[in-house]
């Protein structure tokens, strides 16, 4: 595809109608679009895109955004291309949707977006998306694909460069559609996941009915119940096991329950011989505990004694405590001097880091005044038009107020129209009842005429008198005179039959007057409303008038909701600038006040510094010849001592309250001793204690035999319970482990998961075949460009089997034969290379498209981090691009590209608004 006449009107800072003939700059080469910053050079590839697909280039760019702000309300926005491909010339135009002028009754309208395509053979396609559809059919490149073999878009290219291997695996995803390929991944491995959780799921319901089975804990069986719930056993060997548990604990249940039974039956004779020793057994307990508290007792007496002794030999050490405690409080006048000076030395400290603080603080927020103030100022240079776009705003409402005003009008037109139909047809109603009647009475007068008529000689001979001549003949005899017919009407009759015709005749002429009169009324006003139907609709067809008058009204209700919201939003931006201008000059002090205070700070931070230095001599001072790290230790060790001397003589208070207390026990317990010796000299010689224990052991026993048989029916229950369960849930296991193996195989090689393995996926692996090929056509200019010292390579293997990889990028530097990551290169470096990868990536999607080839391509700015040497190589690897009638285009500043490339397209910007191009070959 080659561009040959590219039109704008409108479009972008293009205000009126801009023409570029680019057949003027030939078939093939290097030609420079150049020219101030914001003037427009990326809005010429925005105009091509737009024309030939209905979108601009770029992606922060929409089709409604692109009218001209300088342009004259009444020029139109449109953008038409013509161009050649395969030796046929195809011509294309496109409008955005857009408000205009109406045509007529003044006020604004929406211009819809319009497209039209014409073929070489006359043929015009005239729908948008038709167009947009017949575009890329013809050039076999839809718009993703056009700007990116098409139009190298500035900085674009550098993230495919840098991308990582994941980052690279969405942009290939895009560009060559291998998401088939990652939906087969994905399905393969949520399958096998699927597969996987019912397995476990299946083996952990086995598993827990295994560990289910119980058995006593000294059953041989137990080691084996144990291994099955950590590593399942085939299944047959578990129901075997299970099944073994139930017989043994039936048999067991069985013989327990005989055993209860004479249990039972012993415990009772036991407990009548317990009650016979009940009392006598109280009496010997209690001789029995005195008997062995009293050797305690004579103990503790003794050795409290002795205690006593030896808290009273503890005095001459009480003494020196209480000299070492005073000699220390002798010191602490000299530990407050010492904290004083830690006191200054802190405070200092305290104070500098408060200073620096808010030194900080101010910092950051001069820092925020700054970005405060540099945004309010961008944002008071954005709101500068808000007055006149207010004003245009305003006019466009009084248009639109006008234009109401004349629809409103039309609707009463109509109505008129409407009433004076009606009436029309009322009196047209009139007239025919008026005619039918006319005719009905002229009819009824023409029938009695003829009957009169024809009764005349009937009528003449009823008045002839014999001897009297006949008024007819002149006879005076009449021999045979005709007879008059019984119905036959008279004159009179005649006469009152013509009256009522004349006067039905007569009011059918005025009725018909009246329905004239009110047809000549109801043509005026249809002629006068279809006059404004057409001026104000665009239409003079009455049937479509109402629709498109509600229609018309509708959006003009809604232009001025809009106006009227348009307008409160200009309002607002305006009286945010007036805000802004009052508030800048403020926000400009504040900054210079913040400076000054941070200058102020950062004098008196340095003072401090000094004084905080001359602290910590102070305090070095100080702390020499002193035991004790500050006041508070020595008054710590001071009460530790007096702790001490105090804790020695509490003790000797406790020591002698002890032998008191020891003495008041032993003279208790063997007055008791002397008193139950008596009692039992009189008593019967039973043992109380030998009967009790009995009866707890045949009680213990009966206890531990019902628990036994509560635990044998019950691990009965449960036992048949869990053998159930496993043999329901093991009966599919096995056929789901099968399918789980060879889906989970699959799904482990399709996402890069075999063990000891490259990480490469089944889509990356389709990916490296297109990035390899695109790398090697990168490479082709990539050693042109470096001057042969650099080439790409995709890295074949990661640096390990736990991460994936297929998709990562090096470059060999051959000047000193090593490898390294693309990440290396310097920013000019890294526009050759990505320049390099973004023509090798063209290359590869015109190939994949089918072998398409463009005749004409654009490279947007990035040439101004090379150097001399590398712009020289990159111009030329460029012109080797042009190889074969290619024409390419470069958007740059920089100058030597202006020295080296004669063929420029300029554009300027206009100081009265818009921007103009001037072409130069």
């Amino acid at each position: 595809m080659r561009p040959l006449r590219l039109v704008v009107s409108a479009f972008g800072p293009y205000a009126g109608r801009t023409e570029l003939n680019m057949e003027q700059l030939g078939r093939r080469g290097l030609y420079l679009i150049t020219g101030d910053t914001g003037a427009g050079k990326t809005t010429l590839f925005d105009a091509i895109t737009y024309a030939l697909y209905g979108e601009p280039s770029g992606g922060n760019r929409d089709a409604s955004m692109l009218r001209s702000q300088y342009a004259a309300p009444d020029t139109p926005t449109e953008v038409e291309l013509t161009f050649s491909y395969s030796g046929q010339i195809y011509r294309v135009r496109r409008n955005p949707e857009y408000q205009r002028p109406a045509r007529r009754g003044g006020g604004m309208t929406l211009q819809r977006a319009e497209a039209e395509l014409y073929y070489p053979d006359g043929r015009v396609c005239t729908r948008t998306r038709e167009v947009t559809a017949e575009v890329t059919r013809i050039i076999g490149l839809d718009r993703d694909q056009f700007c990116r073999i098409a139009m190298i878009a500035q900085g674009e290219f550098l993230k495919l460069l840098l991308a990582t291997t994941e980052e690279r695996k969405n942009i290939f995803r895009q560009i060559f559609q291998t998401k088939p390929y990652q939906l087969l991944q994905e399905r393969l491995k949520a399958e096998s996941g699927a597969l996987a959780d019912r397995c476990g799921q299946m083996q952990s319901s086995i598993r827990q009915y295994a560990a289910g089975l119980v058995c006593p804990p000294e059953h041989p069986l137990t080691a084996r119940l144990e291994a099955a719930a950590r590593e399942l056993p085939p299944l047959a060997e578990l129901l075997a096991l299970a099944d073994q548990l139930l017989a043994e604990d039936e048999t067991a249940l069985q013989v327990l329950n005989e055993t209860r039974q004479r249990t039972a039956q012993a415990l009772q004779e036991a407990n009548t011989r317990l009650g016979q020793a009940r009392q006598l057994a109280q009496t010997r307990a209690d001789r029995d505990a005195c008997q062995a508290k009293l050797p305690a007792a004579r103990e503790e007496l003794a050795r409290c004694r002795a205690a006593l002794q030896q808290a009273q030999a503890t005095l001459p050490r009480r003494e020196e405590l209480a000299a070492k405690a005073e000699s220390i409080r002798a010191q602490l006048p000299r530990y407050a001097e010492l904290e004083q000076a830690r006191a200054a030395r802190d405070k200092r400290a305290a104070a500098l880091a408060d200073k620096q603080a808010r030194i900080a603080a101010r910092t950051q927020t001069l820092n925020g005044e700054q970005a405060r103030l540099q945004a309010e100022q961008a944002e008071r240079d954005g709101l500068r038009d808000s007055a006149v776009e207010l004003e245009k705003l305003r006019a466009q409402a009084g248009e639109l107020d006008r234009r109401r005003r004349e629809l409103e009008d039309l609707h009463d037109r109509l109505d008129g129209c409407r009433r004076a139909k009606k009436e029309h047809a009322r009196a047209a109603e009139a007239y025919v009842q008026a005619q039918q009647a006319a005719e009905a009475a002229q009819t009824a007068y023409m029938r009695l005429n003829r009957a009169f008529l024809d009764e005349q000689a009937g009528i003449l001979a009823a008045g002839l008198r014999p001897g009297q001549p006949c008024p007819v003949c002149g006879a005076t005899e009449h021999p045979c005179p005709a007879s008059a017919g019984e119905q036959a009407p008279t004159e009179a009759q005649v006469e009152q039959a013509r009256n009522a015709a004349r006067q039905a005749q007569e009011n059918a002429s005025r009725a018909s007057s009246a329905a004239a009169d009110r047809n000549a009324t109801l043509t005026a006003l249809q002629q006068e409303a279809r006059a404004r139907c057409q001026e104000l609709l665009g239409s003079d067809d009455p049937a479509r008038a109402v629709a498109l008058l509600a229609q018309a009204r509708q959006t003009a209700a809604k232009q001025a909701e809009r106006l009227a919201a348009d307008t409160r939003a200009q309002k607002t931006r305006l009286a945010r600038l007036q805000v802004l201008e009052t508030s800048l000059p403020a926000r400009e002090e504040s900054c210079r006040r913040l400076t000054a205070e941070l200058d102020t700070l950062t004098r008196e931070r340095e003072a401090l510094t000094a004084e905080k230095a001359a602290g910590e001599e102070a305090v070095t001072r100080l702390e020499q010849g002193l035991d004790f790290s500050g006041r508070q230790a020595a008054e710590q060790a001071i009460a530790r001592l007096l702790e001490e001397k105090n804790r020695l003589q509490a003790g000797q208070e406790q020591a002698e309250q002890a032998c008191r207390t020891a003495q008041t026990t032993c003279d208790t317990l063997t007055g008791q001793l002397q008193q139950a010796e008596a009692q039992l000299a009189q008593a019967p010689a039973l043992d109380l204690a030998v009967q009790e224990e009995a009866c707890r052991r045949l009680a213990a026993e009966q206890a531990g035999q019902d628990k036994a048989a509560a635990e044998l029916s019950a691990r009965l229950t449960n036992n048949r319970r869990q053998r159930d369960g496993i043999q329901r849930q093991g009966e599919g296991l096995a056929e789901t482990e099968t399918r789980w193996q060879w889906v989970r195989a699959l799904s482990n090689t399709a996402n890069g998961n075999l063990p000891g393995r490259e990480k490469i996926m089944l889509e990356t692996w389709v990916q490296t075949a297109f990035f390899d090929r695109i790398v090697a056509r990168a490479n082709t200019r990539f050693m042109v460009m470096s001057g042969g010292q650099y080439e790409l390579a995709r890295r074949a293997q990661a640096d390990n089997n736990r991460s994936q990889t297929g998709l990562e990028l090096d470059v060999i530097d051959h000047y000193n034969g090593s490898r390294r990551s693309v990440r290396s290169l310097s920013g000019g470096e890294s526009f050759q290379a990505s320049l390099c990868l973004a023509l090798g990536l063209a290359d590869e999607i015109q190939s994949a498209a089918g072998g398409i080839r463009l005749e004409s391509m654009f490279v947007d700015e990035g040439f101004g981090s090379l150097d001399e040497e590398a712009l020289r190589q990159a111009l030329r690897a460029l012109e080797d691009l042009t190889e074969g009638d290619r024409l390419v285009g470069i958007i740059s500043h920089v100058t030597e590209l202006k020295d080296r490339i004669d063929r420029q397209i300029r554009v300027t910007k206009d100081r009265t608004g818009g921007s103009r191009l001037e072409l130069i070959v």
